[in-house]
């Protein structure tokens, strides 16, 4: 059964996963010991430092950073910091792993989620579109990636299935966009645009990592999700053939992705140029803002915002660049 860091006592044993996120072998001020194993261990709750005295060279190679190991051991007291000193671990297998005791996960219902993404996908009627869509969510390995992965590193919908909640947001706001704005009268083309929100962020299946912490790949970081979602739209295209989907289709969602941030400072290469382009880049900020504000509201404190009353206000956030005023909450 897991037991979580933050129910961690000293002098108790422990028997339970953690994710490791540091790892070391350290010569002792006595080098004729050898070394001994050091790791910062984590879960959702928090982290410990775990060191291995003994057998140190043998445990480091049953382990690596971003591995979930089951660990064994007793906590001790160090300079009044808690430690963990193990005496074995064992790499879990993916069948083993529940990430959601190691990072923050998304409040909704990944099934229900999952239900309503392919609810969308099915009514999509234009049939290059939808195979499009169908060739992305009916591989299994890019469908368990894009259901949980973040949506980003920090600032909103950063947690485990973050992106995928996102996009269904993203999608629903343009959804609503299209009944008041019709094709019919020069507003949205609702199959384009809708594919457009279901695959604007997937480039963030390779920006992103997730094992130990949250953070950017090398590629996300040298590309970014813009220009690496583009190039995984065009190379399923190209792979179902412009019989299927055609190519000047492919390129007005290839404009989607592209503009999706809106403004040349704010990361979009080139500005929008569709009515549907507009559409996704507003909907995709409402989201993001209205998550932020809602991250910054729910985490704050009571009393911690310095108002005239407890809890009135949040903590200024600098993304925000303001404190938010939390009424009664």
């Amino acid at each position: 059964m897991k037991v979580f860091i933050s129910n961690f006592r000293v002098n108790e044993p422990v028997d339970t996963a953690l994710m490791v996120a540091e790892k070391r072998l350290v010569p002792f001020r006595d080098q004729a010991k050898g070394r001994y194993l050091a790791l910062v261990l984590v879960d959702r709750t928090g982290q410990i430092e775990g060191r291995a005295w003994e057998n140190a060279e043998e445990l480091a190679n049953g382990c690596e950073v971003g591995d979930v190991i089951q660990v064994t051991g007793v906590v001790e007291e160090y300079r009044e910091v808690r430690q963990l000193r193990l005496t074995s671990l064992r790499r879990l297998t993916e069948s083993e792993i529940d990430l959601g005791e190691f990072l923050a996960v998304t409040p909704r219902d990944r099934q229900a989620m999952e239900e309503r993404l392919d609810a969308l996908i099915a009514s999509v009627r234009h049939p290059g579109l939808r195979a499009l869509l169908t060739a992305f969510f009916g591989d299994p390995q890019f469908r368990r990636a894009y259901s949980e992965a973040p949506a980003a590193k920090r600032v909103h919908h950063n947690y485990l299935g973050g992106l995928l909640e996102h996009s269904l947001e993203v999608a629903e706001l343009v959804e609503a966009v299209a009944r008041f704005a019709p094709e019919a009268e020069g507003g949205l083309n609702r199959d384009l645009a809708l594919t457009g929100a279901l695959l604007h962020d997937i480039g963030k299946v390779r920006e992103y990592r997730y094992r130990p912490l949250i953070d950017l790949t090398d590629e996300g970081k040298l590309l970014g999700h813009t220009v690496l979602g583009c190039a995984m739209v065009r190379e399923r295209a190209a792979a179902l053939g412009p019989e299927v989907v055609a190519p000047e289709v492919v390129l007005e969602l290839e404009h989607l992705l592209l503009t999706h941030h809106g403004e040349l400072e704010w990361g979009a290469p080139v500005l929008p140029q569709t009515v549907e382009a507009a559409a996704l880049h507003y909907a995709d900020l409402l989201s993001g803002r209205v998550k932020q504000y809602q991250q910054v509201a729910a985490g704050a404190s009571p009393g911690e915002g310095g108002g005239r009353i407890a809890g009135l206000w949040s903590p200024y956030d600098g993304v925000l660049g303001r404190s938010l005023y939390l009424g009664q909450r």
